[in-house]
């Protein structure tokens, strides 16, 4: 189990099992339940092996279907889990991954207007924008991929000549001018 992921230990659904089996001393094998390492516990529980604590100066053996352990991911992970597998994904976007996503989407809203505007499919052609600062910054740091994924030979920021096929777009928020004209 990656240590990046928090691992709780809770033993309410087990009280059942618990309570009545040490009686008194229940609250005490709680307590030294909880200083324990979850990741051992947790892989100890998950490999079907028992847990041995001491309370009292005995050993105290807990089997695991006396316990209960629930994962519950750190900030920022999407987790999946099984009996034999834990998946976790990262979920923070990062402006790198944010610039990536935008970049797609402007390729794809260029694709649907190839489509729209009756290119053929080897057309080249040449791409006009006017964007916002940020997605300026899109295209000058994805103008390769844009112009690869698009058959673009040219990117220009600017307005579209008369007889492009144009239109306007929301991305992200932002409004966004495409023009795409066959060379």
């Amino acid at each position: 189990m990656e240590a990046s992921l928090k691992t709780i230990l809770t033993f309410v659904a087990r009280l059942y099992l618990l309570g009545p089996r040490f009686g008194a001393l229940f609250p005490k094998v709680r307590a030294t339940l909880a200083v324990l390492d979850p990741v051992k516990v947790a892989e100890a529980v998950s490999a079907g092996l028992s847990v041995t604590v001491q309370v009292e100066g005995r050993a105290v053996e807990l089997s695991p279907a006396e316990l209960l352990v629930q994962t519950q991911p750190a900030e920022g992970l999407a987790v999946a889990a099984d009996k034999h597998i834990t998946v976790a994904v990262d979920t923070v976007l990062t402006p790198e991954l944010k610039a990536e996503g935008l970049a797609r989407e402007v390729v794809r809203r260029v694709q649907a207007m190839r489509k729209e505007a009756g290119f053929d499919i080897a057309d080249r052609i040449t791409t006009y924008y006017q964007a916002p600062a940020e997605l300026r910054a899109v295209f000058d740091s994805w103008a390769e991929y844009i112009q690869a994924e698009t058959l673009t030979t040219r990117l220009v920021a600017g307005s579209p000549p008369t007889g492009a096929y144009s239109e306007r777009h929301i991305v992200d928020g932002q409004e966004l001018t495409l023009g795409v004209k066959r060379n």
